[in-house]
């Protein structure tokens, strides 16, 4: 740009814009770039902005100048973008532009930088290889200082280039960004596929456009059609090479863009696949992009496949030293919600409470009441190893009591009492038998004053406590049982609730006290058996095993149980019979005439009464076989062909040998011969086999 050397720009006035507007028609080139720039620079005015705007023939002039000489000048191109650059900055503006087409004529403008950089990138690998291989194999007729001279040319001049086009395309695409504020707009550069254009400049090294396409890009990925399009285009593997980079600036812009892309499971699978976690991971060290990591990671750690992926990158012990070290009460969202996800991780959980991290974590929870701390010490409970019994132990006395002072704080009341469930030891005979805490239990399942959630907890850490004989004393002496009972009828719609239930009846199956309640004082059953044929294969199985254990203990459930089981099994064909029997018992005289009123020969039989004289309407052949007018079909005669052949038959040596019978003292005495009334019937012998009540292999004899 030598000729912005020499420019005197203090000669520039508002007054000359007609001058300026004649200097664009000039076939002069530099009398064309003068007037160019001389608009140019009235432009860095706001007074002359307003003044040029009104002029009727400025902007359609240097846009119809623009789509007619784009191709000749970069310079020119440039200079003219940018008066429309400086009016974009403006929305007032905006419909000013589209009425001059200026987005339309910038997306020609990129599409034909992209074609002219394709081809002298084409030109200049082919003068490269064209150097070496006259390097590797001199000859006489090529001269090698004249070819090397022209090379270092060409990569000169191709390097001029792609600096002016790249400025050149830096200023198209921030105009189109500009005018992307409308919606309809950016459907519209969408149709013009503006997303492959953006995602072809992620391979340039201009960081000003690179800032811009970024920009761009985060800017269109908040629409699923736009993220598919740059899903489709591996966008994944051109971010990669920007996490990180020695610009702060695309950094930031690209980890706000793979935010935007994170959202789908896809893009989620695709970051793994190129190893981009631990990248990530190790850009948590740093505190300006740690917020929006933390997003990031936290999307990632919500797929079960990618979770087990930071056990073996350092995020855990990072976690674990940002949670402790929070400077606010409250630990952050975003970085609790991270560690809640990676907690759900057995191997997580164990990296995360070794030592005496899991202390440490449960002490700051109980100092701060942060809930969402609570939820990281429940799930390492849940999904940690089972030395942790030992400290959960320790602090289970500290939860309880703080279970029972919550109040109000049913959030926080869920996330103990969660924990609780998780803690399987002995001491639970001592809780029970001294405290009131089975008082507090039965507070918690009243459905009418409890959240559904605090509810499930309940069940659940019922179902832990009742691990011995001393424990379903307590609960038997409580009005648990039958509560349990009404929330089974009331809550059938819920199926985790019902899971739950059903798995407590269970556990309390199994010890005589509480069993003697439930099978004698409530109707229970009754109401599991309802649920044989539930939708759910979960809740059926906890059905099929909890009625199992019920058929051990009482011989009058195990009867009914069976026929219960056998209705639900047989119930099409229980149906159809009774459907059958009723028809048949309601059939008169007048719909047995109906019945054969489409046979006339039998409609007249059943009036001479002709039915049971002889069997004269009883076919015995099969349907293909019948005589039909009393002469046999020769084409339904057997073919002589497929009769035996009398050498087939056997042959009168080989029968049996009389000698060979048995003797008839050796058959069984009559008297030892079983009962044809203790024979099994074959319906009976087949229900057996299914309910597993006789082994088909050592009774097979009676079929």
């Amino acid at each position: 740009m030598s000729h912005l050397k020499n420019f005197q720009f203090s000669s520039v006035q508002i007054t000359e814009i007609d001058t300026y507007i004649e200097h664009l028609y000039s076939e002069n080139m530099d009398l064309k770039l003068k007037g160019c720039i001389s608009i140019l620079y009235l432009c860095f005015s706001a007074e002359n902005m307003e003044e040029m705007i009104e002029h009727e023939s400025l902007l359609p002039a240097v846009s119809r100048i623009l789509r007619d000489d784009y191709k000749k000048s970069l310079d020119l191109s440039l200079y003219l973008l940018n008066v429309f650059y400086a009016y974009s900055h403006f929305t007032e503006f905006h419909p000013l532009l589209i009425e001059n087409q200026i987005g339309d004529t910038c997306v020609k403008i990129i599409e034909y930088e992209i074609k002219r950089y394709k081809a002298r990138v084409n030109e200049y690998t082919k003068t490269a290889q064209l150097v070496k291989q006259t390097q590797q194999t001199p000859s006489a007729d090529t001269d090698l200082k004249e070819l090397q001279n022209n090379f270092r040319k060409e990569e000169k001049r191709l390097s001029v280039t792609i600096k002016k086009q790249e400025k050149v395309l830096f200023v198209t695409f921030h105009i189109l960004l500009n005018l992307a504020e409308d919606l309809k707009i950016e459907r519209k550069m969408k149709k013009r596929r503006i997303v492959p254009l953006l995602v072809s400049m992620l391979e340039r090294n201009n960081p000003d456009l690179l800032y811009i396409v970024l920009s761009f890009l985060k800017k269109l990925s908040v629409f699923g059609s736009n993220k598919d399009d740059m899903l489709e285009l591996d966008i994944m593997k051109k971010l990669n090479r920007f996490i990180p980079c020695q610009n702060a600036l695309l950094t930031q812009t690209a980890l706000r863009l793979l935010f935007n892309l994170s959202f789908d499971n896809e893009i989620r699978e695709r970051v793994n696949a190129i190893g981009m976690i631990p990248k990530l991971v190790e850009l948590l060290k740093v505190a300006q992009y740690r917020s929006i990591l933390l997003r990031i990671l936290y999307h990632l750690s919500s797929d079960d496949k990618i979770k087990a992926t930071f056990a073996y990158t350092s995020c855990i012990p990072l976690v674990y030293q940002l949670v402790i070290h929070f400077p606010d009460a409250i630990i952050g969202k975003e970085l609790i919600a991270l560690a809640i996800n990676l907690t759900t991780n057995k191997t997580n959980a164990a990296l995360i409470s070794q030592d005496d991290q899991l202390e440490a974590l449960i002490e700051r929870a109980f100092k701060c009441n942060d809930v969402l701390l609570f939820r990281v010490v429940r799930n390492i409970a849940q999904f940690g190893p089972v030395t942790n019994i030992d400290i959960y132990e320790k602090y289970m006395d500290k939860i309880i009591e703080l279970t029972k002072q919550c109040g109000d704080n049913t959030d926080l009341q869920i996330e103990l009492i969660g924990t609780l469930v998780y803690i399987n030891i002995e001491k639970w005979d001592t809780v029970l038998s001294q405290g009131d805490f089975l008082d507090f239990i039965h507070n918690n399942l009243v459905s009418d004053y409890s959240e559904d959630d605090l509810v499930l907890e309940t069940i659940m850490l019922i179902g832990t406590m009742c691990r011995s004989e001393k424990c379903a004393e307590a609960i038997a002496g409580s009005y648990i049982i039958g509560m349990l009972h009404e929330l089974l009828g009331a809550k059938q719609e819920d199926d985790e609730m019902v899971q739950q239930i059903l798995y407590t009846y269970h556990r309390l199956l199994y010890y005589r006290v509480t069993r003697e309640i439930m099978l004698e004082q409530t109707q229970i059953v009754n109401v599991i058996l309802e649920l044989l044929n539930d939708k759910n294969p979960n809740i059926r199985k906890l059905v099929n095993s909890t009625l199992d254990l019920v058929q051990l203990h009482d011989e009058i459930w195990k009867q009914e149980i069976k026929t219960k089981k056998f209705e639900m099994h047989n119930e099409v064909y229980l149906g159809l019979m009774e459907e059958y029997e009723a028809q048949a018992e309601a059939l008169d005289e007048e719909a047995l005439y109906d019945y054969y009123a489409q046979d006339p020969e039998a409609l007249a039989a059943l009036e001479n009464g002709e039915f049971g004289e002889d069997d004269q309407w009883l076919d015995q052949n099969d349907l293909a076989q019948r005589i039909w007018n009393g002469e046999m079909d020769p084409d339904q005669m057997m073919d002589p062909n497929q009769m035996m052949d009398p050498n087939q038959m056997m042959d009168p040596n080989q029968m049996m040998d009389p000698n060979q019978m048995m003797d008839p003292n050796q058959m069984g005495d009559p008297n030892q011969m079983m009962d044809p009334n203790q024979m099994i019937d074959q319906e009976e012998y087949m229900r057996m086999v299914q309910e597993g009540l006789i082994d088909e292999e050592e009774y097979g004899n009676y079929m």
